[in-house]
């Protein structure tokens, strides 16, 4: 990790940094932009990379002016590679990396600016699901919020219960000890994981009681987003390799600041199961991989969804019954089962 001279610009306090991050996302990045210039918090900069776009986003981009807005065109170099230059150009006391398809509320981050304390390195808050065309499911990504133990969770599963990269607002004293984000190669995707599963190791986590944006779920006809990780539009295998390569990136990187004792997680979460169960109904699966492997494969399920504190007692007995169900019925009736999840109000 570099130290914080490797920044080109001085600190402002009081500044919030909304960094929005942008590839081929034309249809999208204009809204998300006018969502952080549009917030009721007086004192933002809004800093849009554009990485390597080969659509018409800068086009649409240029049509915006206000004099907050600044944005800089990159040769691609993924998602890491766009959080780190725009953490190089960002000079707020916040920092909040904003994906392109998503959107900020206008209050968002002048209720999560409200929340920090002396100990904070980040306010959480969920995102509502929307569509390709911008219209609400219903649904709340993610449906429940860690409020404590937030170490404890990643170390045991390299993960916890809180929203995607836009829905999270640091503290820049924690960006600079943690930035840049390496090696970028690694992160041309879900770079936001950077920043989320270090902050539990550098200080305190709030979460906002409410929702305080959407994020969009662009998926392919039939396609459940959220039982996905990380890109929708690829195999969920690629999914999990790509998401458990990362976690271990982050773990490596806290290990060598002395940070963590473990180097990867001791238990794949319960979303990584779900991401196992879908791979396996699309055939990309062998029963023999882990963890569903004979006994150890029941009990990693069961410790899992057991751990869980995020879910209530109820809703750690049902996902583990239909983990289960998934794990020993054939295919053809595991798929079924996914339709007994919505029905008890599982996402």
């Amino acid at each position: 990790m570099s130290e914080p001279a490797d920044r080109r610009v001085e600190l402002q306090p009081g500044l919030v940094s909304i960094l929005v991050n942008n590839h081929n996302y034309g249809a999208y990045v204009v809204d998300a932009v006018r969502s952080a210039l549009d917030q009721t918090y007086p004192h933002i900069e809004v800093i849009v990379i554009d990485d390597g776009s080969t659509d018409d986003s800068m086009a649409r981009l240029a049509v915006l002016d206000d004099p907050r807005l600044l944005v800089i065109g990159q040769s691609n170099g993924g998602q890491g590679a766009a959080y780190n230059a725009g953490w190089r150009l960002a000079s707020g006391q916040y920092i909040l990396f904003l994906d392109s398809d998503d959107l900020l509320d206008p209050g968002a981050v002048e209720q999560s600016v409200a929340v920090f304390g002396p100990e904070t390195v980040k306010v959480q808050f969920a995102l509502r699901v929307i569509d390709a065309q911008g219209r609400q499911s219903g649904r709340i990504h993610p449906p429940e919020l860690d409020t404590l133990g937030f170490a404890r969770m990643v170390e045991r599963y390299g993960l916890y219960a809180g929203p995607p990269g836009s829905g999270n607002l640091f503290a820049r004293r924690f960006v600079d000890a943690v930035m840049p984000i390496q090696p970028e190669s690694s992160f041309r995707s879900g770079a936001d994981s950077w920043c989320i599963l270090m902050a539990p190791f550098y200080g305190a986590i709030a979460s906002l009681a409410r929702p305080g944006g959407s994020y969009r779920v662009d998926r392919p006809q039939g396609v459940d987003a959220l039982r996905v990780i990380g890109n929708v539009n690829a195999r969920p295998s690629a999914n999990m390799t790509k998401t458990i390569d990362c976690t271990r990136l982050v773990f490596q990187a806290l290990h060598a600041a002395g940070r963590i004792d473990r180097q990867e997680p001791a238990l794949p979460s319960p979303p990584m199961l779900r991401a196992w169960v879908l791979a396996r109904l699309q055939g990309e699966l062998d029963l023999t991989q882990p963890p569903w492997g004979g006994v150890p494969g029941l009990l990693t399920i069961l410790r899992s969804v057991g751990g869980w504190q995020a879910y209530s007692h109820r809703k750690r007995v049902v996902y583990a019954a239909y983990l289960l169900v998934c794990r020993y019925l054939p295919p053809m009736m595991a798929r079924q089962s996914l339709r007994l999840l919505h029905h008890v109000g599982i996402r």
